[in-house]
């Protein structure tokens, strides 16, 4: 049986088919301007390669309306009429690339998200437009990291004179490869936030940062956040532990948690969608849908058929699909890809199950939470 289907299982069961979109990464400055970005491409001996590393720019209004409507519109589901809905796990802030001053003393400085719609588009209007997609139900806002950044090691890779990570310093762009992050951190990137050790140099600084972020998420963007996704899905007990104390209900994930111990390795923990002993839902993404990472291949079908065993089953289906399938700063084509698929996947799922009710991760807990206990 397939692992990630086996780990899906609850011991609750729902009748009515549910789906469950979950998209990592909104607000998120990966790769800075365009002209920076460019500019990084031509200069270094590591180009980025791939969808996600090359198309993931910040959203603008247009990015997140084109969404909304397929998501709403476009003979899917009309405004009012339980519209599909994305669970947008956002981040608070980005590197402050200007205040910045690796090498020294000085603490890694943030600015605020707001700040960053603002310095990379000159206006905040692709922030305002998720915020309107809450109000019209087609998107569901969730806490992602306060930063997309492992700064503590970036920091030290600036120190040792990295080439990658001094040009991404320069130009404002996170999301480097480096052959550091490969053999200290056994990663490609600096992206897995939260892939620290207790007894690391500015670890209680960076957990004390994460726990106001969870804190000040509702006075940014207008939302109580109720769960919560590690980026790379990497993290330990005691960040999930100190959000669980904060009012965190549900944690977002993959059939297994990746914990830190250590110089790039990890220990690998299974786990069930399932109520902990602490009553946090564990929700595990059971089907996989990221149209931009290869436009030759149909991720449709094979969604749609890993998704008759779960319903099958009475498990709630959770699709993970991250926010670079839908933006079109650099390819304008490449979201009208994206967005081209997700309308398809739509279609099937409400032709094939027209009882489909589309919720987001908060709606998901709610409903998993009523059932329970009514055991």
């Amino acid at each position: 049986m397939d692992l990630g289907l086996l780990h899906s299982f609850l011991s609750v069961r729902v009748k009515q088919p549910l789906v469950v979109f979950q998209s990592d990464d909104w607000g998120f400055d990966r790769l800075g301007t365009l002209d920076a970005f460019n500019e990084f491409q031509k200069r270094s001996i590591m180009a980025l390669k791939g969808g996600m590393a090359t198309k993931d720019f910040l959203e603008t209004e247009e990015d997140v309306s084109l969404l909304r409507e397929v998501l709403t519109e476009r003979g899917v589901r009309h405004l009012g009429d339980n519209a599909a809905v994305f669970t947008c796990n956002a981040v608070m802030g980005n590197a402050h690339w200007d205040k910045i001053r690796y090498g020294g003393e000085g603490e890694f400085v943030a600015e605020n998200v707001v700040d960053s719609y603002r310095r990379l588009h000159g206006n905040v209007d692709g922030f305002h437009a998720l915020k309107d997609g809450v109000s019209d139900g087609s998107i569901d806002l969730q806490f992602h990291a306060w930063v997309h950044l492992q700064y503590g090691a970036w920091q030290k890779a600036y120190n040792e004179g990295d080439r990658a990570v001094t040009m991404g310093t320069e130009l404002g762009i996170c999301g480097v490869e480096s052959t550091w992050a490969k053999t200290r951190m056994g990663r490609s990137n600096f992206l897995a936030a939260l892939d620290w050790q207790c007894k690391d140099e500015g670890y209680i600084s960076m957990l004390n940062a994460w726990k106001r972020a969870f804190l000040d998420f509702e006075s940014v963007w207008g939302v109580k956040p109720t769960s919560f996704i590690a980026p790379a899905y990497i993290w330990n007990k005691q960040i999930e532990r100190e959000l669980g104390a904060l009012g965190l209900q549900s944690v977002q994930g993959l059939p297994y948690q990746l914990i830190p111990i250590g110089r790039g390795t990890f220990k690998r923990k299974y786990r069930r969608m399932r109520f902990n002993p602490h009553g946090i839902l564990y929700t595990l993404r059971n089907c996989y849908f990221e149209p931009g990472e290869d436009y030759s291949k149909d991720y449709v079908a094979p969604c749609l058929k890993r998704m008759e065993s779960l319903i099958g089953w009475g498990v709630p289906v959770i699709i993970n699909t991250h926010r670079f399938n839908y933006m079109g700063v650099f390819d304008p084509d490449h979201r009208s890809h994206g967005l081209r698929e997700l309308n398809r996947l739509l279609g099937a799922i409400r032709k094939q199950w027209p009882d489909v009710r589309f919720v987001g991760t908060r709606e998901l807990t709610t409903i998993l939470s009523e059932k329970s206990a009514e055991i």
